[in-house]
């Protein structure tokens, strides 16, 4: 299983990069980067952000969420309560071309 960790050291060792050098690139500590490919803990969403933009990468790439999970509202609405529950789709739905990760109510 890829986890953000592992993803990480694979971006940083592509980029030929050491862990201090990622450290001075996005100011942080070397021993974080360590950390993190270790998996013992995650980034800010900052820091995150600064990642992003070294690796030239999505969020959900670096952040091993290769394959999101997403819902759409199921037609058939719940007879005690009138409202709609969401279902899980097997494939992204798109509305207007962009793919959506996380609720879509109809």
């Amino acid at each position: 299983m890829i986890t953000f960790g592992s993803r990480l050291k694979s971006l940083r060792q592509k980029k030929g990069l050491t862990q201090r050098e990622l450290a001075k690139l996005i100011g942080a500590k070397h021993n974080s980067i360590s950390d993190w490919e270790n998996d013992g803990h995650k980034p800010d969403m900052d820091t995150i952000e600064r990642l992003m933009g070294v690796f030239e990468v999505s969020s959900d790439y670096l952040l091993a969420r290769d394959n999101p999970v997403v819902y759409r509202t199921n037609p058939i609405q719940s007879k005690s309560s009138g409202s709609t529950c969401p279902t899980r789709l097997s494939k992204p739905a798109t509305l207007f071309n962009v793919v959506m990760t996380g609720f879509v109510f109809s």
